[in-house]
């Protein structure tokens, strides 16, 4: 991202209401770190997101493996899941672990 484009960032960044500055900075967004990272980006994006290196299938002995729920711990952990998104509680939970495919590869 060249210099000019990260100055034109901070700028909007800057012109964003007061109140939605503050309600994002509440939830852990941070002006400085966006443009730290936004300055780093360059033309060649997609270069510096391949891995660099061997890539191998993990052995399945080393996975961990966890008992399943019986009928009625599934039951109860489904009621649990619910009422949590009925209180607004949860929403969407994605972890983490592949090459962002699920989001379209970006």
């Amino acid at each position: 991202m060249t210099d000019t484009t990260v100055h034109t960032l901070k700028q909007q960044l800057e012109g964003l209401p007061t109140s939605l500055s503050q309600r994002i900075q509440q939830r852990g967004f941070s002006a400085a770190r966006l443009l730290a990272w936004a300055s780093t980006l360059d033309e060649d994006a997609n270069e510096r997101n391949r891995l660099k290196g061997e890539v191998s299938v993990v052995d399945a002995a080393a996975l961990p493996r966890y008992p399943l729920a019986d009928a009625n711990q599934a039951a109860a952990c489904k009621a649990r899941g619910e009422q949590a998104l009925r209180d607004g509680e949860l929403a969407v939970c994605v972890l983490a672990g592949g090459m962002a495919t699920r989001m379209g590869g970006v």
